[in-house]
């Protein structure tokens, strides 16, 4: 038909195994095969991360990807409660997509007992999605957990909290190799300044020591970057001033809507040619029933997956939100 097609995709999906997900759903092998196809007729891709398009163009038959950003809105942008002023107990805030503990225990537990022996009731960690075992901090600093929220809800709590430092340890491997720098992003429209693992992901968007501290993974990194956030009220208040300050000049609708239309001019000039396709309108019937097909398989497949491991309150979920309004 002779469209310019463009396929944003702002996650690595192909290295998503067929364990994934709350559910368990192990649909991914046909979900893999699906994208790859789109993938070999588009014409651009259009992602976040540029590891993200080195990785995925690779199943193109063009070369052509563009990198853009989310856009932000001045309204967004809560106003920070840093002061610069010293605070009895500082609030650390640390929050999770996917409901894994796994960075959390890996990283954060083992920073957390160094920082718990110098700052004993200093400290409140707020951990958002996020439910591990904390028995072992009883008595040493506050520990508050926050369950899975509306995205609206979680920004607004986010911003409306008062937090002093945020969290975002990452490790450089597989699926976390390619996402979006998101954390950043949704720390700084909240006034959080944070702590970042060190790695290419947010080396994208942040200047170490001028609007976010970098650590490595090691314990003694993590206690050292927090101990100097929670020692500087001054520190982190310029750290949130100077990342407000560049998610505002870089984020509006404006430049990242300028910057699309230069790397993308065809979203203003691109016309495609009046062609005749033989029966067009049956193609489309086939397609939409593939479509359904594949859509009806997912759900029995993760049905049987959420009965085979006794998940009957999520399949009754699942039920009610995804099959029963159809």
């Amino acid at each position: 038909m002779g469209k310019f097609v463009v396929l944003s995709i702002d996650d690595d999906f192909l290295s998503l195994g067929s364990s994934y997900g709350a559910d368990g759903s192990g649909y991914w092998g046909k979900r893999h095969d699906c994208l790859k196809s789109i993938l070999n007729h588009i014409d651009c891709l259009l992602t976040v991360n540029s590891l993200l398009a080195e990785k995925y163009i690779t199943f193109c038959h063009t070369y052509r990807y563009v990198v853009t950003n989310t856009i932000v809105e001045e309204n967004e942008m809560y106003l920070t409660s840093q002061d610069g002023e010293h605070k009895g107990v500082v609030k650390l805030a640390i929050y999770v997509n996917d409901g894994s503990n796994n960075l959390f225990n890996v990283i954060m537990r083992p920073a957390l007992h160094m920082l718990a022996q110098k700052y004993a009731n200093r400290l409140a960690i707020y951990l958002m999605a996020l439910h591990p075992d904390m028995s072992e901090f009883e008595g040493l600093f506050e520990v508050h957990f926050v369950p899975h929220m509306p995205y609206k809800e979680f920004k607004r709590y986010l911003g409306t909290e008062g937090f002093d430092i945020g969290l975002a340890p990452l490790i450089d491997t597989g699926f976390f190799r390619y996402k979006y720098f998101n954390k950043y992003i949704e720390y700084t429209l909240a006034g959080i300044p944070a702590v970042f693992s060190d790695c290419p992901l947010y080396r994208m968007v942040i200047q170490d020591g001028y609007n976010g501290l970098f650590t490595d993974n090691s314990k003694e990194g993590w206690s050292a970057a927090l101990s100097r956030m929670i020692e500087s009220a001054d520190l982190r208040l310029n750290l949130i001033n100077n990342a407000q300050r560049h998610l505002y000049d870089n984020f509006q609708a404006d430049a990242v809507l300028y910057k699309l239309i230069y790397d993308i001019p065809e979203f203003t000039e691109y016309k495609c040619k009046t062609s005749s396709i033989s029966f067009v309108n049956a193609r489309i019937l086939l397609i939409k029933l593939k479509y359904y097909c594949f859509r009806v398989g997912g759900w029995l497949n993760t049905a049987v997956n959420m009965l085979k491991h006794g998940s009957f309150k999520l399949f009754w979920k699942r039920l009610k939100t995804r099959i029963l309004k159809v």
